[in-house]
């Protein structure tokens, strides 16, 4: 089996960022760099070390932690002074300038990688082309298990699946209090318990979609935490496909179909991601292109593995647009191998 992340070197993401630094305004932009770090846990560490809320730091999207990567994030009221002052190991901050806008999601044209594939036997197939799922990091253990669990107003079972320090401190002091719980962890962190269960159904009503479009000779199976997913052979039509939510419109019927099937498994319906103990954390539903161009994409030859003896590895190196994922590239270019689809 191929291996990926062996090393932080391993795997190295550079973030085309759209903000356009200037020499004044409320916003200070810097490249946050780091190294075996979530964005998320970089943001809380220099939120700590400035004495200021998480949420006066904005980023476009969240980096891997398996990994060295460097994207722009804004600091509120900051100064180049912070460089000089922020000391870490595996976190370097560098300035770029001012701005009179926060950086917030979305704010990148895409990532740019370069990543080592180690224990092979032989070579990857290259491909210009994936379907859009949302992988494995997007999920973690259990963070689509606590936004099912808010959304179907199970509090206390979210409040066990999250077991977090700060929720069972709150709940040793008021042991029924699950949503007094619950509001002790950032917006952004319930945020993203939401949108990994949304991101589950989309990967599960996708896969199915495909499935209901091409014969099982038409497709190749590839596997992630949550089972699996299907890639056609040949590139489908980009559509843009409902990320479900409380205003989701359909406009195809088969995709209805699905959506109302997987919800109805859970309990749930559209009108549940109206969140009414948390009214911020309601989402109204959006839509994803089904299909991610694989760009710029470049494979070295095979050499000797240093880490696994008998193996070999190489390095591919590849543009994605923003909120793609290059570990499913990595997926679907090994899965490639396969002369016939895994499915009966």
């Amino acid at each position: 089996m191929y291996k990926i992340k062996q090393l932080p070197e391993d795997f190295i993401v550079t973030e085309e960022s759209t903000i356009k630094p200037a020499k004044q305004g409320k916003y200070a932009y810097f490249k946050l760099w780091k190294r075996e770090y979530t964005t998320m846990r970089a943001v809380e560490h220099i939120a700590d070390f400035l004495c200021i809320p998480q949420k006066d730091i904005g980023f476009a999207g969240a980096k891997d932690k398996e990994a060295i990567t460097e994207q722009t994030i804004s600091v509120r009221n900051g100064t180049s002074r912070l460089v000089e002052t922020f000391k870490s190991d595996d976190i370097r901050l560098t300035f770029l300038g001012h701005g009179d806008t926060p950086i917030s999601l979305g704010d990148l044209r895409g990532n740019r990688f370069r990543i080592v594939i180690r224990n092979l036997d032989h070579a990857p197939t290259k491909t210009d082309f994936i379907i859009n799922y949302f992988d494995d990091q997007r999920f973690s253990t259990n963070n689509a298990a606590v936004g099912k669990a808010i959304l179907q107003g199970r509090f206390e079972e979210a409040c066990r699946l999250i077991d977090e320090e700060s929720v069972n401190a709150f709940l040793a002091e008021e042991p029924k209090n699950f949503i007094g719980a619950l509001h002790t962890i950032s917006f952004r962190t319930l945020q993203f318990y939401l949108h990994a269960y949304q991101s589950l159904l989309f990967n599960q009503a996708v896969s199915e979609y495909l499935q209901c479009k091409y014969s099982s000779g038409e497709l190749l199976d590839v596997t992630y935490t949550h089972g699996k997913l299907v890639f056609p052979l040949k590139r489908p039509e980009n559509t843009s496909f409902p990320l479900i939510g409380f205003g989701v419109e359909y406009l195809d019927a088969v995709i209805e179909a699905i959506y109302q099937r997987l919800l109805g498994q859970d309990s749930l319906t559209e009108r549940s991601f109206v969140v009414r103990a948390f009214p911020e954390l309601s989402e109204e539903g959006s839509t994803r292109d089904i299909v991610a161009e694989v760009q710029d994409l470049k494979l070295s030859e095979l050499e000797a593995d240093d880490l696994n003896t008998g193996k070999k590895r190489c390095s591919v190196g590849f543009f994605l647009q923003k909120g793609s994922y290059a570990t499913l590239v990595v997926k679907r270019m090994m899965v490639g191998l396969k002369p016939h689809p895994l499915r009966s």
